[in-house]
């Protein structure tokens, strides 16, 4: 995220200004159940669980989910995408090592049963 400005104000505080908008669902315990950000990087939907950890993040027509255990470990990752139709993949957190590489190689997997799906043009 880049820091377009920063403003301090009369009481103290200082604001900065990122360029990027978001919106807050708070539960009914007053927690953040949910963020939709609006920035340079496009639009993102992203979903946490009661104890504030992140269950999901969505943009577009594609997005990521975590499965947490009771700890909030990450057990399992799932891609979706869309090509024609939509697609999902999913594995173990695990699977392909880090839970950054087993997502990373979740979009790949995801964006390339996509492309299987989309219209060939001739």
């Amino acid at each position: 995220m880049l820091l377009k400005s920063i403003e301090r104000l009369s009481n103290g505080r200082v604001r900065l200004s990122t360029g990027t908008r978001f919106a807050y669902v708070l539960n009914r315990d007053g927690r953040i159940e949910a963020v939709d950000s609006d920035g340079p990087d496009g639009r993102k939907h992203t979903t946490f669980n009661v104890q504030g950890y992140v269950v999901r993040v969505s943009s577009g027509r594609e997005g990521t989910s975590w499965e947490r255990d009771e700890t909030n470990t990450i057990q399992r990752a799932t891609v979706w995408c869309s090509g024609k139709k939509p697609e999902k993949v999913s594995a173990p957190a695990h699977q392909y090592g880090s839970e950054e590489s087993t997502e990373a190689e979740l979009r790949r997997q995801c964006a390339q049963l996509a492309a299987l799906s989309m219209p060939k043009s001739y």
